[in-house]
């Protein structure tokens, strides 16, 4: 009986531990840089010609949040099944149809999930959609993520999940940088929490090629997300970028409303994230003075009601805005 209990007391803490580290895998909690995977889908027709450059280029940004929709960051969530998650990407790719994008910045979206099906979700959409060429940027990726925490049977699971551009033109290069955790998060905590992200790729049209960069922001943790403001500000001003969009997670600084959602805790007040990428050689499209006038008209989330923009395009000098918009279901 000793021995068994000896065991019994000894025995639960290695459990733990062998369990965190074989969950956790690949242990990535500091920033780190690769080259990231490009596909040419040869077998989606093209109408377009991919050697003359457009004289007009319609792009599009989207945090999918896994096609899940309200209840994806775990509150009320209950798994779905295959069927759901394909009738979603069925609808989203009427929508990326009809929108007619030549580029499209994708944030949350998985590529083999357990709570998603296992599907690639980037590849069914290019496909579904028309889009000849996708870049990836995983930046959630471990063996299982133990969250929602109760029931069990909620938990994500395998988890590959994180940005991707489909474009209509050659993707040339893709590099991807993740973006260190938080500090004030635990360091277990940190093992399984997501990157975020930066997404440089180049994108030949004609004898044109561009620079775009997608990117998902910190959302909880404000000092966090004002550094990574700080490190994006300096790319875009030295490294030529041309075009910057995707999930900022920050609210302008004219916003009225910065706190007290009714749907989240979230609280925007004393962040200078947008005040610190204003200052860059890119501007938002939609300029603080247009925006203030009517902010309703520009919020962005959350998708079923409005009350806050968090995602922004900030195009260079270069490119002349013929027109914004957002688009609703």
């Amino acid at each position: 009986m000793k021995l068994i209990f000896i065991l019994l007391v000894v025995c639960p803490p290695i459990l733990i531990l062998l369990f965190l580290a074989w969950a956790s895998f690949p242990w990535s909690t500091g920033p780190k840089k690769f080259e990231g995977e490009i596909r040419n889908l040869a077998h989606i027709p093209s109408h377009i010609d991919e050697d003359v450059t457009p004289p007009v280029l319609k792009v599009l940004t989207w945090n999918l949040s896994y096609g899940y929709g309200v209840g994806s960051q775990g509150i009320a969530y209950a798994q779905k099944d295959k069927d759901f998650f394909e009738d979603k990407i069925k609808g989203m790719s009427l929508l990326l149809q009809k929108s007619e994008a030549d580029i499209v910045f994708l944030q949350e979206v998985d590529f083999d999930s357990s709570r998603s099906a296992r599907m690639d979700q980037a590849r069914l959409l290019a496909e579904a959609s028309g889009f000849r060429y996708i870049a990836y940027a995983p930046s959630w990726v471990a063996n299982y993520i133990p969250f929602p925490y109760f029931p069990f049977s909620n938990h994500f699971g395998h988890m590959n999940s994180g940005g991707a551009i489909l474009s209509k033109y050659p993707i040339i290069d893709n590099s991807v940088e993740l973006l260190a955790k938080p500090d004030s998060n635990p360091w277990w905590y940190n093992l399984f929490y997501l990157h975020r992200y930066l997404q440089r790729t180049t994108i030949k049209m004609g004898e044109k090629e561009i620079k775009v960069l997608n990117l998902h922001l910190e959302a909880f943790a404000r000092l966090n997300r004002q550094n990574q403001a700080a490190h994006l500000s300096s790319i875009m001003d030295h490294e030529g970028i041309d075009l910057v969009a995707g999930d900022f997670n920050m609210i302008p600084s004219s916003a009225v409303k910065k706190s007290k959602f009714a749907e989240s805790i979230d609280n925007y007040e004393n962040d200078m994230s947008y005040d610190i990428l204003a200052r860059t050689k890119l501007k938002d499209v939609i300029p603080e003075d247009i925006y203030s006038k009517n902010e309703a008209l520009y919020w962005t989330f959350p998708a079923n009601k409005p009350n806050r923009k968090l995602d922004y395009f900030f195009p260079n000098y270069h490119f002349l805005v013929q027109l914004f918009f957002i688009i609703t279901s």
